[in-house]
């Protein structure tokens, strides 16, 4: 579908003479891969950023959390697929883990 624009809007962005609209600015944005449109443009820390005011290593420690989250929504959901599983063939969770079984015990 693409956004809209007449070859001579280029031409008057480069000149300065006008300037893409919010849609086509976010579009060329995205082509060009800029995701921190704040810095990039205006420069500085979004204040908005909850990450902006922490240091390398803190931010690498905020990403590798909000991956466990994401890992534990993901194993969440496999529990309790395996649990619904487990009730509809009226198999009992400790004989999915092989838990408390004579064959542990011994």
């Amino acid at each position: 579908m693409g956004i809209p624009t007449k070859p001579a809007a280029y031409s008057t962005w480069e000149t300065g003479n006008s300037i893409p609209n919010a849609v086509q600015f976010l579009a060329m944005c995205k082509i060009l891969g800029i995701t921190d449109i704040f810095n990039q443009f205006i420069g500085g820390h979004n204040p908005d950023d909850p990450m902006a005011e922490l240091n390398e290593e803190g931010q690498t420690m905020a990403l590798n959390y909000i991956d466990l989250l994401k890992g534990s929504e993901k194993n969440q959901a496999s529990l309790e697929t395996a649990l619904r599983l487990a009730a509809y063939f009226k198999v009992h969770v400790d004989d999915i883990f092989h838990l408390d079984t004579e064959e542990n015990q011994s």
